[in-house]
Protein backbone atom coordinates (compact mmCIF):
# COMPACT_ATOMS: atom_id res chain seq x y z
CA UNK A 1 0.00 0.00 0.00
CA UNK A 2 1.48 3.14 -0.63
CA UNK A 3 2.49 5.58 1.89
CA UNK A 4 1.91 8.97 1.68
CA UNK A 5 3.29 12.56 4.32
CA UNK A 6 2.51 16.34 4.86
CA UNK A 7 5.30 18.71 6.22
CA UNK A 8 4.30 19.44 9.78
CA UNK A 9 7.03 22.20 10.31
CA UNK A 10 7.77 25.12 9.07
CA UNK A 11 10.36 24.30 6.21
CA UNK A 12 12.01 20.84 5.53
CA UNK A 13 15.03 20.75 3.22
CA UNK A 14 14.89 18.45 0.46
CA UNK A 15 18.20 16.62 -0.61
CA UNK A 16 19.19 14.89 -3.68
CA UNK A 17 21.07 12.70 -1.95
CA UNK A 18 20.48 11.05 1.42
CA UNK A 19 22.83 13.14 3.18
CA UNK A 20 22.72 15.71 5.57
CA UNK A 21 25.71 17.37 3.58
CA UNK A 22 24.27 16.88 0.27
CA UNK A 23 23.01 19.34 -2.09
CA UNK A 24 19.38 20.76 -1.42
CA UNK A 25 17.52 20.95 -4.48
CA UNK A 26 14.06 22.36 -2.70
CA UNK A 27 12.58 22.97 0.12
CA UNK A 28 9.10 21.35 1.50
CA UNK A 29 6.44 24.24 3.10
CA UNK A 30 3.86 23.31 6.12
CA UNK A 31 0.75 22.00 4.47
CA UNK A 32 2.44 19.99 1.49
CA UNK A 33 1.88 16.44 0.94
CA UNK A 34 4.09 13.81 -0.38
CA UNK A 35 4.01 10.41 -1.47
CA UNK A 36 6.83 7.98 0.24
CA UNK A 37 8.81 6.15 -2.61
CA UNK A 38 11.59 4.81 -0.69
CA UNK A 39 13.90 4.13 2.91
CA UNK A 40 17.53 4.44 3.33
CA UNK A 41 18.50 3.86 6.69
CA UNK A 42 18.07 7.29 8.43
CA UNK A 43 16.28 9.02 4.83
CA UNK A 44 13.37 9.05 2.77
CA UNK A 45 12.40 9.51 -0.59
CA UNK A 46 9.68 11.12 -1.33
CA UNK A 47 7.60 12.72 -4.19
CA UNK A 48 6.19 15.93 -3.64
CA UNK A 49 1.80 15.65 -4.84
CA UNK A 50 2.25 19.38 -6.15
CA UNK A 51 4.88 18.96 -8.64
CA UNK A 52 5.96 15.62 -8.68
CA UNK A 53 9.77 16.60 -7.49
CA UNK A 54 11.81 14.02 -5.68
CA UNK A 55 14.38 14.17 -3.42
CA UNK A 56 15.17 12.84 0.58
CA UNK A 57 14.00 14.13 3.72
CA UNK A 58 15.67 13.50 7.13
CA UNK A 59 13.29 10.28 8.29
CA UNK A 60 12.21 12.01 11.85
CA UNK A 61 11.21 15.02 10.06
CA UNK A 62 8.94 12.73 8.64
CA UNK A 63 5.44 13.06 8.95
CA UNK A 64 2.82 10.22 7.87
CA UNK A 65 -0.72 10.71 7.33
CA UNK A 66 -3.38 7.71 6.65
CA UNK A 67 -5.60 7.39 3.39
CA UNK A 68 -8.56 8.22 5.56
CA UNK A 69 -7.02 11.03 6.94
CA UNK A 70 -6.00 11.90 3.43
CA UNK A 71 -9.08 11.96 2.25
CA UNK A 72 -10.96 13.94 4.68
CA UNK A 73 -8.02 16.12 4.21
CA UNK A 74 -8.65 17.04 0.70
CA UNK A 75 -12.29 17.41 1.15
CA UNK A 76 -11.30 20.50 3.47
CA UNK A 77 -10.98 23.94 1.82
CA UNK A 78 -7.38 24.63 0.86
CA UNK A 79 -6.06 28.26 0.64
CA UNK A 80 -2.01 29.17 0.11
CA UNK A 81 -0.83 31.29 2.32
CA UNK A 82 0.95 34.99 0.66
CA UNK A 83 2.32 36.89 4.00
CA UNK A 84 5.77 36.40 4.16
CA UNK A 85 5.15 34.84 7.36
CA UNK A 86 2.07 33.70 8.86
CA UNK A 87 1.82 32.31 12.73
CA UNK A 88 -0.20 29.38 13.87
CA UNK A 89 -0.40 27.79 17.16
CA UNK A 90 -1.32 24.19 18.13
CA UNK A 91 -4.01 23.86 20.08
CA UNK A 92 -3.20 23.93 24.04
CA UNK A 93 0.17 25.85 23.10
CA UNK A 94 1.39 29.81 23.42
CA UNK A 95 4.41 29.07 21.30
CA UNK A 96 3.56 30.59 17.81
CA UNK A 97 4.94 28.71 14.66
CA UNK A 98 5.88 30.62 11.87
CA UNK A 99 4.65 29.38 7.95
CA UNK A 100 5.63 31.16 4.97
CA UNK A 101 4.17 32.06 1.94
CA UNK A 102 2.96 29.26 -0.17
CA UNK A 103 2.30 27.10 3.11
CA UNK A 104 -0.46 25.09 1.75
CA UNK A 105 -3.93 25.31 5.15
CA UNK A 106 -6.55 23.04 5.12
CA UNK A 107 -9.29 24.50 7.32
CA UNK A 108 -12.65 23.34 9.03
CA UNK A 109 -15.41 24.91 9.20
CA UNK A 110 -14.17 26.64 12.74
CA UNK A 111 -11.26 27.78 11.00
CA UNK A 112 -8.66 25.18 12.15
CA UNK A 113 -6.27 23.39 10.81
CA UNK A 114 -6.88 19.40 11.96
CA UNK A 115 -4.07 17.01 10.31
CA UNK A 116 -4.73 13.85 11.76
CA UNK A 117 -3.93 14.54 15.80
CA UNK A 118 -2.98 17.68 15.28
CA UNK A 119 -4.83 21.15 15.68
CA UNK A 120 -3.36 23.80 14.78
CA UNK A 121 -5.64 27.82 15.51
CA UNK A 122 -5.30 29.98 12.52
CA UNK A 123 -6.52 32.89 13.64
CA UNK A 124 -4.44 35.37 11.04
CA UNK A 125 -5.45 33.29 8.06
CA UNK A 126 -8.69 35.19 7.86
CA UNK A 127 -6.81 38.36 7.85
CA UNK A 128 -5.13 37.31 4.92
CA UNK A 129 -6.29 38.61 1.35
CA UNK A 130 -6.10 35.83 -0.47
CA UNK A 131 -7.27 37.92 -3.66
CA UNK A 132 -3.79 39.70 -3.18
CA UNK A 133 -2.15 40.28 -6.83
CA UNK A 134 0.76 38.32 -7.82
CA UNK A 135 2.79 41.59 -8.26
CA UNK A 136 1.50 42.47 -4.33
CA UNK A 137 3.01 39.05 -2.76
CA UNK A 138 6.05 39.81 -5.27
CA UNK A 139 7.01 42.59 -3.74
CA UNK A 140 7.03 41.08 -0.08
CA UNK A 141 9.68 39.10 -0.96
CA UNK A 142 12.08 41.90 -2.30
CA UNK A 143 15.99 41.35 -0.64
CA UNK A 144 15.01 37.91 0.07
CA UNK A 145 18.65 36.53 0.06
CA UNK A 146 19.48 34.36 -3.32
CA UNK A 147 19.61 30.48 -1.43
CA UNK A 148 19.91 27.25 -3.97
CA UNK A 149 16.83 25.06 -3.43
CA UNK A 150 15.16 27.88 -0.98
CA UNK A 151 11.59 28.88 -0.95
CA UNK A 152 11.35 31.68 1.02
CA UNK A 153 11.66 35.13 2.56
CA UNK A 154 14.90 33.70 4.49
CA UNK A 155 16.11 32.57 1.10
CA UNK A 156 14.79 31.80 -1.94
CA UNK A 157 15.98 30.69 -5.75
CA UNK A 158 14.83 31.97 -8.96
CA UNK A 159 12.86 29.39 -10.18
CA UNK A 160 11.21 28.94 -6.75
CA UNK A 161 10.34 32.80 -6.57
CA UNK A 162 8.20 32.09 -9.19
CA UNK A 163 6.67 28.52 -8.01
CA UNK A 164 5.48 30.56 -4.45
CA UNK A 165 4.19 33.51 -6.13
CA UNK A 166 2.28 31.42 -8.32
CA UNK A 167 0.63 29.05 -6.00
CA UNK A 168 -0.48 31.78 -3.96
CA UNK A 169 -2.60 32.61 -6.72
CA UNK A 170 -4.06 28.78 -6.91
CA UNK A 171 -1.43 27.68 -10.23
CA UNK A 172 0.42 25.02 -9.55
CA UNK A 173 3.72 25.47 -11.97
CA UNK A 174 7.14 23.07 -12.00
CA UNK A 175 9.91 23.79 -9.53
CA UNK A 176 12.65 24.14 -12.16
CA UNK A 177 13.04 27.25 -14.75
CA UNK A 178 13.37 24.44 -17.55
CA UNK A 179 10.08 23.33 -16.69
CA UNK A 180 8.50 26.17 -16.18
CA UNK A 181 9.25 27.32 -19.96
CA UNK A 182 7.55 24.87 -21.76
CA UNK A 183 4.16 25.83 -19.30
CA UNK A 184 1.43 29.42 -21.05
CA UNK A 185 1.62 30.87 -24.72
CA UNK A 186 4.63 32.92 -26.00
CA UNK A 187 4.41 36.60 -25.91
CA UNK A 188 6.28 37.69 -29.25
CA UNK A 189 7.66 40.92 -27.88
CA UNK A 190 8.11 42.50 -24.87
CA UNK A 191 5.87 45.44 -25.22
CA UNK A 192 3.33 43.37 -25.31
CA UNK A 193 4.28 41.96 -21.79
CA UNK A 194 2.32 42.65 -18.52
CA UNK A 195 2.76 41.61 -15.15
CA UNK A 196 2.78 38.06 -14.58
CA UNK A 197 4.27 36.80 -17.36
CA UNK A 198 7.38 35.13 -17.10
CA UNK A 199 10.61 36.27 -18.55
CA UNK A 200 13.25 33.09 -18.95
CA UNK A 201 17.04 33.50 -20.15
CA UNK A 202 19.68 31.32 -21.62
CA UNK A 203 23.49 30.49 -21.70
CA UNK A 204 25.50 30.34 -24.82
CA UNK A 205 24.53 26.60 -24.82
CA UNK A 206 20.98 27.80 -24.94
CA UNK A 207 19.99 26.43 -21.74
CA UNK A 208 17.40 28.04 -19.86
CA UNK A 209 19.53 29.25 -16.56
CA UNK A 210 17.28 31.91 -15.00
CA UNK A 211 13.45 32.99 -14.81
CA UNK A 212 11.33 36.35 -13.55
CA UNK A 213 8.65 37.31 -13.85
CA UNK A 214 7.31 40.90 -15.24
CA UNK A 215 6.26 43.75 -12.81
CA UNK A 216 5.21 45.37 -16.07
CA UNK A 217 6.83 45.86 -19.57
CA UNK A 218 9.75 47.40 -18.83
CA UNK A 219 10.57 45.79 -14.88
CA UNK A 220 11.34 42.26 -13.92
CA UNK A 221 11.26 40.91 -10.55
CA UNK A 222 13.97 37.94 -9.44
CA UNK A 223 16.26 36.67 -7.69
CA UNK A 224 20.36 36.98 -8.56
CA UNK A 225 22.12 37.38 -5.39
CA UNK A 226 18.75 38.57 -3.97
CA UNK A 227 15.01 39.35 -4.61
CA UNK A 228 15.13 42.75 -6.78
CA UNK A 229 13.22 45.00 -9.76
CA UNK A 230 15.82 45.73 -12.68
CA UNK A 231 14.94 46.88 -15.85
CA UNK A 232 14.43 44.53 -18.79
CA UNK A 233 14.42 45.16 -22.55
CA UNK A 234 14.43 42.59 -25.50
CA UNK A 235 17.93 41.69 -25.16
CA UNK A 236 17.60 41.13 -21.26
CA UNK A 237 17.88 42.15 -17.98
CA UNK A 238 19.87 45.52 -17.59
CA UNK A 239 21.79 46.17 -14.14
CA UNK A 240 22.09 49.47 -13.21
CA UNK A 241 24.86 49.57 -10.94
CA UNK A 242 27.17 47.63 -13.17
CA UNK A 243 25.78 49.32 -16.29
CA UNK A 244 25.62 45.93 -18.13
CA UNK A 245 23.00 42.91 -18.81
CA UNK A 246 23.20 39.95 -16.54
CA UNK A 247 20.73 38.13 -18.31
CA UNK A 248 20.30 37.50 -22.27
CA UNK A 249 16.53 37.06 -22.99
CA UNK A 250 15.53 33.67 -24.26
CA UNK A 251 11.37 33.77 -24.09
CA UNK A 252 8.29 34.99 -22.79
CA UNK A 253 5.85 32.94 -21.60
CA UNK A 254 2.18 34.19 -20.54
CA UNK A 255 0.35 31.61 -17.64
CA UNK A 256 -1.85 33.81 -16.53
CA UNK A 257 -4.64 34.81 -19.22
Amino acid sequence: MQEYGICLQTLIALRNEPSETAEMISQILFGELYEIINYNDNWVQIKLTNDSYQGWVDKKLVSKINNKDLKELKALEKIYTNNAFTYIKKEKSSQPIPIVAGSEIYLTKNKTIQIQNNTFLANEIDKQNNEISISEVALRFINAPYLWGGKSLLGIDCSGLMQILYITQGISIPRDASDQAKLGNNVSFISEAKTGDLAFFDNEEGDIIHVGMFMDSSTIIHASGWVRIDPIDHQGIYKLEEEKYSHKLRIIKRIID
